[in-house]
């Protein structure tokens, strides 16, 4: 047999508009949901463990969502972002979605997380007994109250780099990072209160390459024994 023209090909794929694909979703969600550990997860047991990452894909100017943004190798060329939800505990891809190159983590982590809350019927019960994991790229405040409001458990990264500074200046003793003895870890003093439920932040100083000094925020919800019995400490 031979192949479908280029031409074919191409029309075929432009022909997938959005309206198309979105009703596609809940088929896909339902069909992840048979033999998936990660919708089967036990909660009463323990924690759900949820992650979500982006991916660079460059490609062609003229392929759909085709835009500049970071692209690891080469840098600064056009593509697009892949957006995946994971199920970090059986390590199984949720859900993807595809945005514009110069989409990062904090504007693709909401859709994100209504796909996955979808395909895994989160209940009332379940969203607090599921932690969710976010990268610097999605640790803004809005993103952060959005998921406390939620009833979620967070562990984040602050996205800000200007503010992980001037809230490590509040930390009274910093404490050497027995895996990197070049890393510091202390806790914040300043408090929290823009926050909608109540976070613990610690602090990570280190030394960059280049001899500056470079800082750090972890925010959690988890008190430290549920930290330590999350990590399996």
């Amino acid at each position: 047999m031979g192949c479908a023209e280029p031409s074919v090909v191409q029309a075929t794929l432009e022909a997938w508009t959005a309206e198309k694909v979105n009703p596609m979703h809940p088929a896909r969600g339902r069909i992840f949901r048979r033999p998936r550990q990660t919708y089967r997860h036990d909660y009463p047991w323990g924690w759900q463990w949820r992650d979500a990452d982006m991916t660079g894909r460059p490609c062609g100017q003229k392929a759909q969502f085709a835009s500049k943004g970071y692209f690891a190798k080469p840098r600064h060329r056009r593509g697009r972002q892949e957006g995946d939800g994971l199920g970090t505990w059986y390590a199984e891809l949720i859900g993807e979605r595809w945005f514009e190159g110069k989409i990062q983590l904090n504007t693709a982590w909401p859709p994100l997380l209504e796909a996955a809350e979808q395909v895994l019927e989160l209940d009332e019960d379940q969203r607090p007994r599921t932690i969710v994991r976010i990268d610097s790229g999605g640790g803004s405040l809005g993103e952060i109250n959005g998921l406390l409001g939620r009833a979620y458990p967070v562990q984040a990264k602050d996205y800000s780099g200007v503010r992980a500074k001037t809230l490590a200046e509040s930390v009274r003793e910093w404490i050497p990072d027995p895996a990197d003895r070049s890393r510091q870890r202390g806790w914040v003093t300043l408090p929290a209160d823009r926050y909608g439920r109540p976070v613990r932040r610690v602090a990570v100083r280190c030394r960059k390459k280049n001899g500056q000094g470079g800082y750090g925020i972890m925010i959690s919800t988890l008190s430290p024994k549920q930290g330590l019995l999350w990590a399996g400490g």
